[in-house]
């Protein structure tokens, strides 16, 4: 078992100079403690250190990273990559860098799972990069589409292999009504890939119910009152247009309408 601390027999096993990057890279972790919802502890990456020690005895290049370690293996250690691109100890075109940025904010995800990230999860990720890369769209696009996925199965306490339920969607839809377009795309995927039916229902929008009439309020109610009481005391009859008065009058006060005299 990996220890969760730097500790003297981990510096008595690295290199000087890998043992410093370590440190380094731990110290970038704790400082955003607190910013973010899932920070990954360092000892996850560990492993990576080591094996840059073991083979070169420093930080190489990314692209010997790649094409040394299996993709797996770079995935998993995309937020180390992260920071050796923050700190400009490697270098990568433009596109590469979105790509990195990308995977390491989505591999620090994982972190809400502990040590078992759901591997429906891990699967749906290699299929969402396999298409970003044969669309050539937006590195970025991933994280957006998948990120919403990460908060529904840590929502439902969901692991492994499980996948939500019809129920499971509809109200985490009801809640995050503006991620149905990364949820459509994951059913879509549920669907194509385990043979499932599930749908995705949009939420419906209440349309508010306007009043036939504007409603009198209280001071305007007095007032119209008075106006009542006047015409009442007339001592002559009533003309057409007193008449009229009268009854609107009467509508706005016992009833509480505006009703336009045309």
């Amino acid at each position: 078992m990996i220890n969760q601390n730097p500790t003297r027999e981990l510096e008595e096993q690295l290199s000087h100079s890998i043992f410093q990057s370590y440190t380094d890279f731990s110290e970038f972790l704790r400082s955003r403690t607190g910013k973010r919802n899932f920070v990954a502890p360092a000892y996850r990456f560990l492993e990576f250190f080591k094996e840059c020690d073991l083979q070169w005895g420093k930080i190489p290049s990314y692209e010997i990273i790649t094409y040394t370690f299996d993709d797996h293996f770079v995935q998993k250690n995309m937020p180390v990559l992260g920071w050796l691109l923050k700190t400009h100890q490697i270098c990568v075109d433009d596109t590469t860098e979105q790509i990195i940025i990308s995977q390491a904010a989505i591999q620090e995800m994982f972190v809400a799972f502990d040590d078992d990230p759901p591997s429906i999860l891990q699967e749906y990720l290699c299929f969402l990069n396999k298409r970003q890369k044969r669309r050539q769209s937006k590195p970025s696009s991933v994280r957006t589409v998948f990120q919403p996925m990460i908060s529904l199965y840590y929502y439902y306490g969901l692991h492994g292999s499980q996948t939500p339920s019809q129920t499971q969607i509809d109200r985490y839809l009801i809640k995050n009504k503006g991620q149905i377009t990364a949820m459509v795309s994951f059913v879509q995927y549920l669907n194509g890939h385990r043979q499932f039916k599930l749908v995705c229902k949009r939420a419906s929008k209440q349309i508010p119910i306007k009043p036939a009439y504007r409603i009198v309020g209280d001071k305007d109610r007095q007032k119209f009152e008075k106006r009542f009481i006047a015409l009442a005391m007339l001592t002559d009859p009533l003309n057409d247009k007193e008449k009229i008065q009268w009854i609107n009058y009467g509508i706005r006060y016992f009833h509480r309408f505006f009703i336009s005299l045309d």
